[in-house]
């Protein structure tokens, strides 16, 4: 037997010592978690499956499955293509052009999928090629388009918001809107990194020559689109429908805008997206399921009042508490997975953050931004894998082409953290705070 203090101390150095020794996330979570409850004992396990069940049993993570699904369908109808297209129109002329044509493309893409890998993977197969065709360095592609991926789970709808606000009871609708200003941002500091690298390496301009005419045909095909992200904000702020509402609607957007526009959709498409999203929301919502009791027992041993002593040395001080929490976000989204991160992590540090003066709003989307990076960012960034894997390049070399790009994005970070209009204004402004 041993304290419960020191079962919270053990469970997060014993989670990661088995995701070093190789086993998936879910299976290091679930065993720290029974290790330590069997090491603490007096608990009963079946406290842990009641857990379990409490980390799915949620009306708003209704809405991770219907985004995927609806991610997955307006994927495979053609959208993603005409999106590109119309990137292509609006920036393509200029000298490195299709650097921000890839940014654009995935802040469109980003409003529609509310996934970095989903976006990753569509906007990398149809940009990447093109990219190196025109004379990009093949690693600075796949690096960008890694960065760029960034912006996926910040620019609504949000898989990740959507997590959190099931977990922390933050309005998911605010979450959402908040995100806007922040993914934003992040499109235009990349933009900027690649103005620096068109000058400094004269990157080509785009070969596409476009007339009047099939300019406007291209924004014209575009429009049905670009209007999914309108709907599904549009319902939120007018409240009409909650997010997990709004994410049924746009699968049957999806689904009419393939029959009646793209004229895309068979019972073979229909049968196979749907099986793609209930796999890819299955293994988000059991790593949801299984993360509820690890961070339960975390609650129960008094850890987290661990951690605010230790912080509690800065005193109430903002600015150093939301320092060492973005410091201690960056280097767990660089190790894990951004959805077993939130649900351990933060019942644990918004508690703190709150209590020293911050906007729950604010820091829920900081954290999520924070989280997010870790996508792209070495060593463990899943899209930088995906992207070597894609491209037949080693990792380490999309590991330095990256770094000034999450250079850049922690920049943005900084800002918004402390700047906390970026977030909360058009929240505000809408009625959801």
């Amino acid at each position: 037997m041993i304290e419960s203090t020191t079962v919270g101390i053990i469970m997060i150095p014993l989670m990661f010592l088995f995701l070093f020794m190789g086993l998936p996330v879910v299976f290091s979570i679930a065993l720290s978690a029974v290790v330590c409850l069997h090491l603490w004992g007096g608990v009963p396990m079946v406290l842990i499956f009641q857990q379990f069940f409490q980390g799915v049993n949620s009306f708003t993570l209704l809405a991770l499955p219907l985004f995927m699904l609806a991610g997955e369908l307006m994927m495979r109808i053609g959208i993603v293509d005409d999106i590109v297209a119309f990137c292509d129109v609006v920036l393509g002329k200029l000298r490195g052009g299709l650097g921000y044509v890839n940014i654009l493309a995935n802040v469109f893409f980003a409003a529609i999928s509310g996934s970095a890998v989903a976006d990753m993977a569509a906007i990398g197969t149809l940009l990447v090629p093109k990219m190196e065709e025109q004379g990009y360095k093949k690693d600075f592609s796949l690096a960008l388009t890694a960065a760029a991926s960034v912006i996926g789970p910040i620019i609504p709808p949000s898989i990740l918001m959507v997590v959190y606000s099931s977990m922390m009871g933050v309005s998911t609708g605010a979450m959402f809107v908040g995100g806007i200003i922040p993914g934003c941002l992040l499109g235009l500091g990349l933009m900027a990194y690649v103005y620096y690298v068109t000058k400094r390496d004269k990157l080509p301009r785009s070969e596409n020559t476009y007339t009047i005419k099939s300019a406007a045909k291209v924004t014209l095909r575009t429009i049905p689109a670009l209007t999914t992200p309108v709907i599904i904000l549009g319902g939120i702020f007018s409240g009409k429908f909650s997010a997990t509402e709004s994410a049924a609607i746009a699968c049957v957007y999806a689904i009419l805008l393939g029959l009646i526009f793209y004229r895309k959709v068979t019972l073979e498409m229909l049968r196979s997206s749907f099986g793609i999203g209930i796999m890819n929301a299955a293994g988000i919502l059991l790593i949801v399921a299984i993360a509820k009791p690890f961070s339960w027992l975390l609650a129960m041993s008094s850890f987290p009042q661990v951690m605010a002593g230790w912080l509690s040395a800065f005193g109430n001080n903002k600015i150093l508490i939301l320092l060492m929490v973005n410091i201690i976000g960056l280097i767990l989204g660089c190790l894990m997975e951004s959805t077993a991160n939130v649900m351990i992590f933060a019942p644990i540090f918004a508690p703190i953050a709150i209590q020293a003066g911050v906007d729950p709003l604010h820091f829920a989307v900081i954290f999520v931004l924070n989280l997010t990076m870790g996508v792209a960012t070495p060593p463990f960034g899943c899209c930088l894998f995906l992207g070597a894997n894609m491209g037949n390049v080693p990792v380490s070399r999309l590991m330095k082409s990256v770094l000034p790009m999450i250079i850049v994005e922690i920049a943005v970070l900084l800002f918004c953290t402390y700047v906390p209009a970026t977030i909360t204004m058009i929240p505000k402004l809408a009625g959801l705070i």
